[in-house]
C-alpha cells in the first residue's frame, strides 16, 4: 500500500471519530496538575476539545483545528461529510490522555479512545472506529500537534503501535532498540506486534533490503513468543518463510512455512493451515522435490474451506487444482497435468475468475511444448497474457512472458522471443524478486546470440549471473542451505561459456566453468566454517552441539516411521513436525549467527576461480592431465589441460554432442550394471569411453595420471571402468583422481603443503565395531535393506594394518573399542584414518549418511552414528582419510557443488583426499584392495595416493575371482591424488 493511500486512511479514521462526537456521560481523564496557559495545558484543552465540544458536527469548525500542512482540504470534507452521514447518537465510552510531549514547535499525545455509535442504516449499535492495522475496538492513537503562528494545530493522527514500531525499526543500534522497548513495555502487545512485522516488511520493500526485514521480523518474532501469543507467532512466521522466498533461500523458506503450517493446525485456523499446504507444496516444487510437492498440494486442497463469494471460491480452488496439474507436469504425467487445467478451466469460467482462465491456458501451454507443439503452446500463453492484463496478481504477468519468451526462442522467432524476455526481466525487477528474473535474461541471451549480436548476449547472461551472485550473498543459513541455493542456477554459467567457446575464448570459458563449481566448499575451505566456530561464544557452541543433536534424533525417528509400510499416517506427520522443528531451529540459528557477527560475511569471502597458469602447477609434470566435464541441459564441454614440454600449461576445450538428460539416464544404467556385477557391460564402457574421452584422444595419450573434475550425473560414473578401443580399461593406462573444482584442489593442496608434520602417528583404524540388536533393529527400521552383519573381514583388515604400521605408529580399534567418541576424539592426531566399518547412505537427507560404530555402555547419549554432519565439524590434520564402507563417495548430486555427503563433509573437516565407494561393496575383495592400497603407500614417497590405489585396483583386475569392475572399480579417491 502507498504513503499516500495510508495517509488517507488514517484520516479518514480520525473524521470517524469527529462524527461520533456529539456529547459523552463518561469522561474518563488523568488527573495531571498543568499550570493554566502553558503549552501542556493549551495542548491538552485542544485535544479534549477535539473529542467533546461540539454538540453537532461542524465541518468549517473542525478544519479549523488542522494545520494546512496536514492533508489536502478536498480529502478531509469528503471522507468527513461521509463519516457524518453514516452514523448517529455516538458517544465517547472512553477516553484518556496519558502523556504531552512538547519538543519546541511540535507537540506528541498518546490517548487511549473507544467510541460507539448507531448505524443509521442497520440500526445496530457498535463500535465505530477500528485501529489502523490493529482493527481492535479500543484504540491507542497519537497525536501530531505543530505551532503555527503562535496557533497549537493538528498535523496527524495515527495508531500509537504503528508509531511505536517506527521508532523501533528506526533506531540506530541494537542497544537503543531495546531500551526503547523496555521503556514502553505498555505498548508491547498484539497490535504492536502485528504492526511491526508489516511495517518490517514495507518499509524494507522499498529498497528491497530483505535481510533488514529479516532482523525486524525476527525482533517481532522474538516479543510474540515472549508473549506467547500463537496467532502473532503464526503471522511473523509466514512473513518471515516470504522474505526467505524472496531472498533465493527456498530451504529455510520451506522450514519456515512447515512450521506456520503446524501453528495455523494447533490454532484450528482451517482455512490458514490449508493456505500453508499450498505454500509448503510451491516451496518443495521449487526445490524439485514434485512427490512430496503434489502430496502437501492434494491435502491443501482435500481441507480447504469453502466460500461463498464465487470469485474467492474459483480463486481457492483453482490454485491449488492448478499447483496439482503443474506438478503432474514437473513428474512427466501428461494426463494427470490435461485433466487437472481442464478442471480449472471449468471452474473460471463458470465464475467468470479471468485469473484462474488465464492459470489454466498456460497449463496447457506448458503441455503442448512438453510434445513439441509450440505453435499451440505460444497461442496457449498469448491467450492467457491476454486474459490478465491489468491484473495486480504480483509476478504473475511477468511468469507468463517469460514463457512466451521461451516458446518463441524455440520456434526461433528471435525479435519476439527477445522482446518478451526483456519485459519478463524488467518487471522481475520491478517488483523486486531476483529469483524471478535471471532466467528471463538468459532467454533473452539465447536470442540476442541468434540474432548476431554476441556482446548484448554476453551483457545479458552477465546481467543473470550478477543477479544470482547478488542473491547468493544475501543467502543466510549453514552449508546445506548454501549449496541447495545454486542447485538450480547453473543455466546462465552454462550458456555463458557456450557463448565463450563459441568465440574461441577458450581461457575465459574456462573460467566460468570454475565460477559454477563448488562455491560453497570454496567458502569453507577460506576458513569459513572454522571462521564461525571460532567467532560462536561458549554459549552459541553449546546451543549449535544441541540443536544438531535434536536434528539427528528426530531425523532418526522420522526415517524409522517413513520407512515402515504400515505407517501410521498421524505418527508420520508428528514426527515430521518434529524434524522440520529441529530444522528450523538448528538452521535459523546457524543463519542468526551471520547477522548477529556481521564480520562472518567479510570473512567468508570470495574466492576467484583458478587461471590456466595456476590449474598448469597442479600438473607436476607432462604426463599429468585435468579433464573438466560442464554439463548443459543441450550439450557437455570438457576442457583438458597439458603441460608443454617448457611446462606451460595448454588448454583444449572439446564441445561433446549429448544433451544432459540423455547423459544422465546413461551413466546410471552403466553404473548399475557395474555395481551389480553384471556381466553386459563391455558395449556402453566403449560407447562412454568414446563420447566422454575419445575427442581429447590425442591430448590424453600417453598420461599416467589423469585428474577429472565430473559435473553433474559424472559424478556417478566410474571413469576407471571405461574401455579403449584396445579394449584396456582406463585405469590400466592412468592413475585417477577427481576433485569438486580445480580452484577446490588448489586449496586442498594448500592444506597438503602447508601441513606440518606431527607427532610420529601415522594410521587410526576402525573395525568391524560390535552393533548392539537394538542399534541394529533401529537402522533396520529406518533403512530396510540394511541387514548390520558383523564384519569379520574388517577386523581382520585393521589388525593387518596395525601390524603394518606398527604399534608405535598406529592405533586400531576393534569390536566394543571402536566407538563414535573415540573416532571424534582421536581422527584429528592421525595423519591416515581409516574406517573399515557398515556405512548408511541417506538419500533424503545426505549429510545425515553415517558409518555406524560401536554403543558405549556408559555413554547412553551416544548414537553410534558418525553422520556427514558430524564429520564437516572435526577440525583434522589427516592428509587422508579412508572409508572402506558401503557408498560413501555418494550423495546428493548437486549442481555446481558436487556430491553433498561423507567425502564433501571431510573437505570441510580440513581432509585434503578421501578414499570413498561408488556402491555397496564386497568384504573379502575391498580387504584385499585396501591391503595393497597401504602396501603401496609404504614403500615410499615416490608413489602417489592416485597411483597407489590404482596399482591395488590392477592386483584385484588381475585376480580370476575378483576381475569384474564391481570388485575393484567401486574406490575412488576425492581431492588431492598427489
Amino acid at each position: 500500500m502507498n504513503s499516500l493511500a495510508m495517509h488517507q486512511i488514517i484520516i479518514y479514521l480520525i473524521f470517524t471519530l469527529v462524527a461520533v462526537f456529539l456529547f459523552s456521560n463518561i469522561c474518563l481523564t488523568q488527573n495531571v496538575a498543568v499550570s493554566p496557559n502553558t503549552d501542556e495545558a493549551i495542548i491538552r484543552e485542544l485535544t479534549t476539545r477535539f473529542y467533546y465540544d461540539r454538540e453537532k458536527p461542524d465541518l468549517e469548525d473542525y478544519l479549523s483545528l488542522w494545520s494546512p500542512k496536514s492533508t489536502d482540504d478536498s480529502s478531509n470534507r469528503e471522507m468527513a461529510t461521509r463519516s457524518w452521514s453514516q452514523w448517529e447518537k455516538s458517544k465517547v465510552e472512553k477516553f484518556i490522555i496519558h502523556n504531552v510531549k512538547v519538543r519546541g514547535e511540535t507537540a506528541t499525545v498518546r490517548v487511549t479512545v473507544k467510541i460507539v455509535g448507531t448505524n443509521k442504516k442497520s440500526g445496530q449499535v457498535r463500535t465505530i472506529i477500528a485501529c489502523g492495522r490493529t482493527r481492535l475496538e479500543e484504540c491507542n492513537l497519537t497525536h501530531k500537534l505543530v505551532k503555527e503562528n503562535g496557533k497549537w494545530l493538528l498535523l496527524w493522527n495515527l495508531d500509537t503501535a504503528e508509531v511505536f514500531a517506527t521508532e523501533v525499526l528506526a533506531a540506530n543500534s541494537d542497544a537503543e532498540r531495546e531500551t526503547l522497548l523496555a521503556e514502553n513495555r505498555d505498548l508491547v502487545a498484539r497490535g504492536f506486534i502485528s504492526i511491526l512485522s508489516i511495517l518490517a516488511v514495507n518499509l524494507a520493500s522499498k529498497d528491497f533490503d530483505y535481510l533488514r526485514a529479516l532482523k525486524n521480523l525476527r525482533l517481532a518474532l522474538r516479543l510474540a513468543e515472549e508473549k506467547q501469543d500463537k496467532e502473532m507467532i503464526a503471522q511473523s512466521v509466514n512473513l518471515i518463510a516470504g522474505i526467505y522466498l524472496r531472498l533465493g533461500d527456498h530451504g529455510l523458506a520451506l522450514l519456515y512455512d512447515q512450521r506456520y503450517l503446524q501453528l495455523t493446525e494447533e490454532l484450528g485456523n482451517a482455512a490458514a493451515a490449508s493456505n500453508a499446504r499450498n505454500s509448503v507444496g510451491a516451496t518443495y516444487s521449487i526445490l524439485g522435490d514434485y512427490p512430496r510437492a503434489l502430496i502437501y498440494y492434494q491435502r491443501g486442497l482435500e481441507t480447504r474451506i469453502s466460500n461463498p463469494n464465487p470469485i474467492r471460491e474459483a480463486e481457492g480452488l483453482g490454485l491449488r487444482i492448478g499447483n496439482i496439474g503443474n506438478t503432474y507436469l514437473n513428474l512427466n504425467n501428461l494426463a494427470g497435468a490435461r485433466e487437472s487445467f481442464e478442471k480449472l478451466r471449468v471452474i473460471s469460467e463458470g465464475a467468470n475468475y479471468k485469473v484462474g482462465l488465464s492459470r489454466a491456458f498456460v497449463g496447457f501451454g506448458d503441455i503442448y511444448r512438453v510434445e513439441g507443439n509450440y505453435p499451440a503452446a505460444l497461442e496457449s500463453y498469448l491467450k492467457a497474457l491476454e486474459l490478465v492484463e491489468g491484473s495486480k496478481v504480483e509476478g504473475f504477468n511477468q511468469y507468463i512472458m517469460k514463457k512466451i519468451g521461451e516458446t518463441y526462442l524455440l520456434l526461433r522467432k528471435y525479435p519476439e522471443a527477445l522482446k518478451n524476455a526483456e519485459e519478463a526481466a524488467r518487471l522481475a525487477d520491478e517488483i523486486g524478486i531476483k529469483d524471478f528474473g535471471w532466467d528471463a535474461r538468459v532467454t533473452a541471451g539465447k536470442a540476442y546470440l541468434a540474432l548476431n549480436q554476441p556482446e548484448q548476449a554476453r551483457a545479458a547472461f552477465e546481467d543473470a549471473i550478477n543477479s544470482i551472485e547478488v542473491m547468493r550473498r544475501k543467502n543466510l543459513g549453514g552449508e546445506d542451505a548454501q549449496q541447495r541455493f545454486f542447485e538450480d542456477k547453473s543455466a546462465p554459467y552454462n550458456a555463458m561459456i557456450d557463448l565463450l567457446v563459441s568465440q574461441s575464448q577458450t581461457d575465459e570459458a574456462f573460467a566460468f566453468a570454475e565460477k559454477s563449481k563448488a562455491r560453497v566448499l570454496l567458502a569453507l575451505l577460506m576458513g569459513g566454517r572454522n571462521t564461525v566456530t571460532k567467532s560462536m561464544t561458549p554459549a552459541e557452541t553449546q546451543n549449535e552441539l544441541r540443536l544438531a543433536a535434536n536434528v539427528a534424533q528426530a531425523n532418526t525417528l522420522f526415517e524409522r516411521e517413513n520407512q515402515n509400510p504400515q505407517a501410521d499416517r498421524k505418527r508420520l506427520e508428528d514426527f515430521s513436525n518434529q524434524l522440520n522443528n529441529a530444522k528450523l531451529e538448528y538452521e535459523t540459528f546457524r543463519s542468526q549467527l551471520f547477522i548477529d557477527h556481521p564480520e562472518l560475511k567479510v570473512q567468508r569471502g570470495e574466492m576467484k576461480p583458478i587461471t590456466i597458469e595456476e590449474a598448469g602447477s597442479l600438473l607436476p609434470d607432462n604426463r599429468t592431465a585435468i579433464a573438466e566435464y560442464v554439463v548443459a541441459d543441450d550439450r557437455t564441454f570438457l576442457f583438458v589441460i597439458t603441460q608443454d614440454i617448457s611446462k606451460k600449461a595448454l588448454l583444449k576445450v572439446f564441445p561433446i554432442e549429448v544433451k544432459g538428460k540423455q547423459l544422465a539416464k546413461t551413466v546410471e544404467a552403466f553404473r548399475a550394471k557395474i555395481a551389480s556385477g553384471d556381466l553386459d557391460f563391455q558395449k556402453s564402457s566403449r560407447e562412454l569411453f568414446d563420447l566422454l574421452l575419445k575427442p581429447a584422444q590425442a591430448q590424453l595419450s600417453g598420461k599416467t595420471n589423469l585428474i577429472i573434475v565430473p559435473d553433474g550425473p559424472l559424478w556417478d560414473l566410474p571413469f576407471q571402468s571405461l574401455k579403449n578401443e584396445k579394449n584396456l580399461y582406463l585405469i590400466e593406462q592412468t592413475a585417477i583422481s577427481y576433485a569438486p573444482s580445480l580452484t577446490a584442489l588448489r586449496e586442498m593442496s594448500k592444506k597438503a603443503q602447508d601441513r606440518t608434520p606431527g607427532s610420529n602417528l601415522e594410521l587410526l583404524a576402525f573395525g568391524n565395531p560390535i552393533v548392539g540388536q537394538a542399534t541394529s533393529e533401529r537402522i533396520k527400521q529406518v533403512f530396510m535393506s540394511e541387514k548390520l552383519e558383523p564384519l569379520p573381514e574388517s577386523e581382520r583388515l585393521v589388525k593387518e594394518l596395525g601390524r603394518m604400521y606398527g604399534s608405535n605408529r598406529s592405533k586400531v580399534f576393534v569390536g566394543n573399542e571402536a566407538r563414535e567418541e573415540t573416532a571424534k576424539a582421536e581422527s584429528p592426531k592421525f595423519r591416515i584414518v581409516q574406517f573399515a566399518t557398515h556405512g548408511i547412505l541417506n538419500n533424503i537427507s545426505p549429510m545425515y549418511s553415517h558409518l555406524v560404530l560401536a554403543k558405549n555402555d556408559k555413554n547412553q547419549d551416544e548414537d553410534v552414528m558418525l553422520e556427514a554432519l558430524d564429520m564437516k565439524d572435526l577440525d583434522l590434520k589427516a592428509d587422508l582419510v579412508i572409508l572402506s564402507a558401503c557408498e560413501t563417495a555418494r550423495g546428493r548430486i548437486s549442481n555446481g557443488e558436487g556430491v553433498i555427503g561423507m567425502s564433501w563433509a571431510l573437505f570441510i573437516a580440513g581432509v585434503p583426499t578421501t578414499v570413498a565407494s561408488q556402491w555397496k561393496v564386497e568384504s573379502s575383495s575391498t580387504t584385499e584392495l585396501m591391503l595393497e592400497f597401504h602396501r603401496q603407500l609404504l614403500t615410499g614417497r615416490s608413489i602417489s595416493k592416485a597411483e597407489a590405489l590404482r596399482r591395488a585396483s590392477l592386483k584385484l583386475l588381475k585376480t580370476p575371482n575378483f576381475k569384474h569392475p564391481s570388485y575393484w572399480a567401486a574406490f575412488v579417491l576425492v581431492g588431492d591424488g598427489f
